[in-house]
């Protein structure tokens, strides 16, 4: 064992080095070592050390529902004792839905409005602060709700983007859809009316759809994409090809693309899933078929690398590598989740980062973004 002295007397680049290799729960107790391991931790530089070590280290996180009694749970995958605690005693996390990961966080929202930035590897839960600039009347009505989740590339800041759709009694119409941007930075709220794209008509995503400053989802008739850049707050549509109306499948990430992963049953017993990617001058090309695949019910995710995460008959998750040789790999059940739904999986990387505002300004400054 080595003595603390001994560590003392490292040069901080090499102490940081060292310590930029342990997991987070490591990390998290040595903070009470002393406060020069506490500062060092704590050190955005390091933070993003830290990140790049591990950004190729994957975690899968577990998101069940019951339908018939409305209770959910999380849990990681490799570990089947870890039942995911509620981060917040004041909030219901296991009814939100949750979007992400980005660079290890995630959104969650819930049907009453309300929005929380998450780090599961160091348990942070933020309440995001109510937006009271928002232009409510009493002749509207919420009819729904879209949300986006990622980094702004200049400040490096995470952003929450919302799409909400309103009906207006008082006029018998709808009004334009409202887009309200939330910062972490300034720690507030930008809305602005922004027509022709509607909430309504956005389809949430099974896996992450954020890539290289831009937030993905997909139109429910499959004709369109819609793209959210998070620096410039802007919108723009991406056409389809006309075969994808008569398809279904998911808007996920392939080999650093945007990518329509579409899952069709061969004789009702035998899946496959063709993957489509878009090129940087918006042309859609076909990229593999996976499967088929027997006993299997229907995908539960993606992940950034080109994994499909699939239910199987029996109620478990299989991992499929698109790029490998397509061997179903199963995981579970676990002890703890006997029952319920499973609902969606989650890959996602380790990380220090901090979802407090104004603790991420220039956190990757240093490395290109991963």
């Amino acid at each position: 064992m080595v003595e603390k002295s001994n560590l003392d007397d490292l040069p901080e680049p090499l102490l940081m080095e060292v310590l930029s290799r342990l997991p987070v729960k490591s990390l998290l107790q040595l903070k009470c070592v002393c406060k020069n391991w506490y500062a060092l931790i704590h050190n955005p530089f390091f933070v993003s050390i830290h990140y790049q070590n591990h950004s190729k280290e994957s975690h899968l996180l577990v998101h069940r529902h019951d339908p018939h009694t409305g209770d959910s749970d999380l849990s990681f995958l490799h570990s089947s004792s870890a039942i995911m605690p509620n981060p917040h005693q004041d909030s219901d996390l296991f009814s939100w839905e949750l979007v992400g990961p980005s660079k290890g966080l995630f959104l969650l929202y819930n049907h009453q409005e309300k929005a929380a930035v998450w780090n599961p590897s160091t348990r942070e839960f933020r309440l995001l602060i109510q937006d009271s600039g928002f232009p409510y009347s009493d002749s509207l009505r919420l009819y729904s709700q879209a949300f986006g989740f990622g980094t702004d590339p200049v400040s490096n800041e995470y952003k929450v983007v919302r799409v909400s759709d309103f009906w207006d009694n008082s006029t018998d119409n709808w009004r334009n859809p409202i887009v309200s941007v939330y910062s972490q930075g300034t720690d507030s709220w930008r809305h602005f009316d922004c027509e022709g794209f509607r909430a309504r008509n956005m389809v949430k995503s099974c896996g992450t759809t954020f890539l290289d400053g831009c937030f993905y989802w997909k139109s429910v008739d499959n004709r369109r994409v819609f793209e959210f850049d998070m620096r410039k707050e802007e919108f723009q549509e991406i056409q389809t090809p006309g075969l994808f109306k008569s398809k279904q499948g998911d808007l996920a990430l392939y080999d650093g693309c945007v990518a329509m992963f579409f899952h069709d049953f061969v004789d009702k017993t035998k899946l496959c899933v063709d993957i489509w990617a878009v090129d940087s001058r918006k042309c859609w090309d076909m990229k593999v078929r996976i499967g088929p695949f027997v006993s299997i019910k229907r995908p539960l995710g993606y992940g950034e690398n080109g994994e499909i995460f699939l239910q199987n008959a029996f109620s478990k998750v299989a991992v499929v590598e698109a790029a490998g040789s397509q061997e179903a790999k199963v995981f579970g059940p676990m002890k703890k989740l006997q029952g319920g739904w499973l609902s969606a999986v989650f890959d996602y990387k380790e990380s220090l980062i901090s979802i407090q505002p104004n603790t991420t300004k220039h956190l990757f400054s240093h490395f290109p973004d991963f």
